[in-house]
C-alpha cells in the first residue's frame, strides 16, 4: 500500500501556478503572487510544522538541514515551473516573443521607498 505524504515540493508547484506572469514592453518578464500564493505558503508552512510536531511526538527530531533542504527542494521547483512557464509567455503589447532580437533595452530606474 502506498502512503501520500506532504511533499515540500508541493508548496513549489503551487507558488508556481498561482503566480501572475507578464511582459513589459522591453520584454522583461515579471512575477507576482497573488492572494493563493499567500495562502499556499501558509498551508504549507502550518503543514510542514504540523508534520515535525507528529514526528516529534513520535521521537523523530528534524534537524536544520531538513527544513533547509525542503525549502532548496521548494525553490527548485517552483523555478522549474517558472522557466516553463515563461517560455510561452507573449509581451502584453503584442510584439515579439521573448528572445527575439530587438534594439537596445531601456534602463529601468526603481523609485525610492
Amino acid at each position: 500500500m502506498r502512503q501520500h505524504s506532504v511533499c515540500p515540493q508541493n508548496t513549489g508547484i503551487g507558488w508556481a501556478w498561482t503566480s501572475k506572469i507578464w511582459t513589459e514592453a522591453d520584454g522583461t518578464i515579471w512575477s507576482r503572487g497573488t492572494k493563493a500564493t499567500a495562502g499556499i505558503w501558509v498551508l504549507g508552512i502550518v503543514l510542514r510544522v504540523g508534520l515535525a510536531g507528529l514526528g516529534a511526538l513520535a521521537g523523530i527530531h528534524l534537524g536544520t538541514g531538513a527544513i533547509l533542504l525542503a525549502l532548496a527542494a521548494s525553490l527548485l521547483v517552483r523555478g522549474a515551473i517558472m522557466i516553463w512557464r515563461t517560455q510561452s509567455a507573449v509581451p502584453s503589447y503584442g510584439g515579439a516573443a521573448p528572445g527575439a532580437v530587438r534594439g537596445p533595452a531601456r534602463q529601468v530606474w526603481k523609485d525610492r521607498v
